[in-house]
């Protein structure tokens, strides 16, 4: 029905009582919309006559409700104090025209109401007309929801602010009483409680007691939704046995019934479970389950964002621990050797370990820069990286070894950043290769590479050899490679590696501006 519509159906109902009986049936028997015929006793709306529209919105016979207490058929239980109020308003004859809730026999439906007391002989005290706005309403709903979620989403600190923030969306927005985020621990072998919310006072002893529960995947409805990838709706949890329903004794004890779980997917794999709850047993619920589901797709990217923050925060958390070890481990000594170097006549061997020297500050400095400054290159500057690579390689020392420049790059960075990359994955080479291993840098679409000729790196190690410590060989440190990451990603690069043309290791360098 339209609002035109609804406002037709309005301007047929008399803003004052009625003197005709003619006129009343008339409208009972033509009005589109809901109508019920009712007469007060002791202070009930009992049903006198209904229209066909009656039974065909609501789903009742009138033969069934006729004789009965409106409000026993309609009203929902958390709304009597409500119905009553409105029930007084029109007993002592005034006019009530509101928008409410009230249930049918398919289940919650949103109406305007128009309540009208009536003045002749018969024994009738008024009419209430009801309007479907349902589908509006809903409409109007999930709109707001939707805006909302991003809104929240967008927003978010945290993960879990982020969830916490849209659970509280779609409780309000939505039937839900309480809506609560289960993710995989670290280790994946369980389900952990992440967040809950509800509006509702009554809900926070269930809210307490799932804090300290966990799911094994396959087990609960968590488990189940999130060894699946499927959502899931349970009418009664209450009526459940423990196998399927965990919490089935504090559920039924804090009135909590129907129940229905969505995975969070990002990258085609769940990374959450979001469960939601009612007060009332029901079957499945299409428009309940939608609002979830859609609000569900959107989390899967602040999912996969926040834990890409995450795993950066803790690359830097771990940088900076690098950074103190190179503060005060290899400050001393340098200068200690440094000062030696001062007492030792001067000549080209000594000029050359002064250089070395001071090129071993200048990476200190860097690091430290990096590591506690944030990673932004806050002055690029125009680099050729074949000038940057051989200035590199000639504080490599590797008799054996070759270097092929190929690339004619020049691209926007930091000059000393750049020699630091360049110098770790040429030592990297060197260390993991034969002595005579030749490495090559090269172009390619959107970047570079630096391939080399030797053992190369396993498919399955491939993921971790950027990780801070990690390392293949005895006496390493395990911080050359995850600072090659750090400083590609400060430029805005990615890093693939893969096989090189020989079957050795190659590191691709992707997302580089090549109009410079």
């Amino acid at each position: 029905m339209t609002d035109s519509d609804e406002q037709k159906t309005l301007n047929t109902v008399p803003t004052d009582s009625w003197h005709s009986k003619v006129e009343y049936q008339h409208l009972i028997e033509n009005i589109q919309d809901a109508v019920v015929e009712f007469e007060f006793v002791d202070s009930e709306p009992i049903v006198r006559d209904v229209n066909p529209a009656f039974e065909q919105t609501f789903g009742y016979d009138a033969d069934d409700v006729c004789g009965d207490s409106l409000n026993d058929w309609i009203v929902p239980d958390h709304l009597v104090e409500q119905a009553s109020e409105l029930d007084s308003h029109t007993e002592t004859g005034e006019i009530t025209s509101q928008q409410l809730t009230r249930k049918t026999a398919t289940g919650m439906r949103e109406f305007l109401h128009r309540s009208i007391p009536y003045a002749g002989p018969e024994t009738v005290d008024g009419i209430a007309v009801y309007t479907d706005i349902t589908e509006r309403v809903r409409a109007e709903q999930k709109r707001q929801l939707m805006t909302d979620t991003s809104r929240c989403i967008g927003e978010a600190e945290t993960l879990q602010e982020g969830f916490e923030t849209t659970l509280q969306s779609i409780c309000s927005y939505t039937e839900w009483s309480y809506g609560e985020v289960w993710q995989p621990s670290h280790e994946g072998e369980e389900l952990t409680f992440v967040v809950g919310y509800t509006e509702d006072p009554d809900c926070e002893p269930f809210h307490e007691a799932s804090k300290s529960v966990t799911f094994r995947p396959g087990h609960g409805l968590p488990g189940r939704v999130y060894d699946s990838g499927s959502s899931e709706w349970i009418a009664d949890v209450s009526q459940e046995p423990a196998s399927v329903f965990h919490r089935t004794d504090i559920a039924a004890e804090m009135d909590i019934y129907a129940a229905f779980g969505a995975p969070v997917m990002a990258d085609g794999d769940v990374v959450a479970v979001l469960v939601f709850f009612l007060r009332d047993p029901r079957d499945h619920d299409e428009v309940l389950t939608t609002n979830v589901t859609d609000v569900a797709n959107s989390l899967g990217g602040l999912v996969k964002r926040k834990q890409a923050e995450e795993t950066v925060r803790r690359r830097n958390e771990q940088l900076e621990q690098f950074a103190n070890v190179i503060s005060h481990d290899l400050r001393n000594p340098l200068n200690v050797a440094a000062g030696h170097l001062d007492m030792l006549p001067g000549n080209e061997h000594t000029a050359m370990v002064a250089s070395a020297h001071g090129r071993m500050r200048e990476l200190i400095d860097d690091i430290l820069t990096l590591a506690r400054q944030g990673k932004s290159i806050e002055d690029p500057q125009q680099v050729s990286l074949a000038e940057c690579a051989t200035e590199s390689w000639s504080m490599i020392e590797a008799e054996s070894a070759t270097l092929t420049i190929k690339t004619t790059l020049t691209v926007e960075g930091d000059e000393s950043r750049l020699r630091q990359l360049f110098e770790n994955l040429l030592r990297n080479a060197i260390d993991h290769g034969p002595p005579a291993v030749t490495i090559t840098i090269g172009d390619m679409k959107n970047g570079f590479y630096v391939a080399d000729d030797g053992p190369g790196i396993p498919e399955e190690e491939r993921s971790e050899v950027f990780d801070f410590g990690h390392t293949t060989q005895s006496g390493g440190t395990g911080f050359g490679l995850p600072i090659i990451l750090e400083i590609a990603e400060a430029h805005g690069w990615s890093v693939n590696v893969t096989d090189s043309d020989s079957g050795g290791a190659r590191f691709e360098f992707i997302g580089i501006d090549t109009d410079c």
